[in-house]
Order: structure tokens, then C-alpha cells, then sequence
């Protein structure tokens, strides 16, 4: 016996293509959040009305400390929280969890955000190469 399913229509759909992702949340109401292998994440649209040929195109990114393994985005406070990883001079593998606050403000043009470790001394843009 053969049972048909009725289903919904689509108009289209948009596929693109993201050079390593190593972790991927959302954002509501939307928004994508991929972080890549080279220490920063991208935020993509993925609002469907708009008429935009690209529905997915980058909006803006912000820099990581480290490379992230895994990330989620709060809705309460807007913030990302990342487990992040670290190579240290002996080999071993040392795992940091960090809060990016403030991670939408950063598109547009604004000065870029530079992540800040608490007791340390975040780096000038002369030593970031900014």
C-alpha cells in the first residue's frame, strides 16, 4: 500500500558553500554563526524576505582568542559562549570557555572588537597588525 504525503512548496533555495566551519550555531530570529579554522567567526544572514539574490550573505565577523570547537548563543543575554582550544608549548591540548558579549555591534564602521582576557593586557592594533 502507498500512502501519499502532501508537503509544503518551496520557491527556492540558497546553497553556499564556508571554507572549514569548525563549530555553527544560530542566532534568533536570524542569524547564522560560523566559526572557522583561522580564529573568527562570521555572522550570515539568513532572513528570507529580503530581496537579496545571496539570503545568506555575511553581515559582518568578529575575532576569537582561539580556535573554537564548540559555540551557542544565549537569547536571555546575547552573548556567545565558545569552548575554545589551545596548543601549549609542551603539546598538550588546554580547553577555554569564553563569552563574547557585544558580538552583533561590531559590523558596519565601527573600530573592530578585539577580545580582552581578563589579567591580561589586550594587544594595540600595531600588534595585531591592524
Amino acid at each position: 500500500m502507498v500512502r501519499v504525503i502532501q508537503v509544503h512548496h518551496f520557491a527556492g533555495q540558497s546553497i553556499q558553500t564556508c571554507e572549514d566551519p569548525v563549530a555553527v550555531t544560530t542566532a534568533p530570529p536570524d542569524r547564522l554563526l560560523v566559526a572557522l579554522a583561522h580564529h573568527v567567526v562570521e555572522v550570515r544572514d539568513l532572513n528570507s524576505k529580503t530581496e537579496r539574490k545571496n539570503s545568506s550573505e555575511v553581515l559582518f565577523s568578529f575575532p576569537t582568542v582561539d580556535q573554537v570547537c564548540y559555540m551557542l548563543h544565549c537569547v536571555t543575554g546575547n552573548y556567545v559562549v565558545t569552548l575554545e582550544t589551545k596548543l601549549s608549548r609542551q603539546g598538550r591540548e588546554t580547553v577555554y570557555t569564553r563569552i563574547y558579549a557585544n558580538w552583533d555591534r561590531c559590523g558596519g564602521d565601527q573600530q573592530p572588537m578585539r577580545a580582552r582576557i581578563a589579567g591580561r593586557v589586550t594587544p594595540s592594533s600595531s600588534q595585531t597588525g591592524g
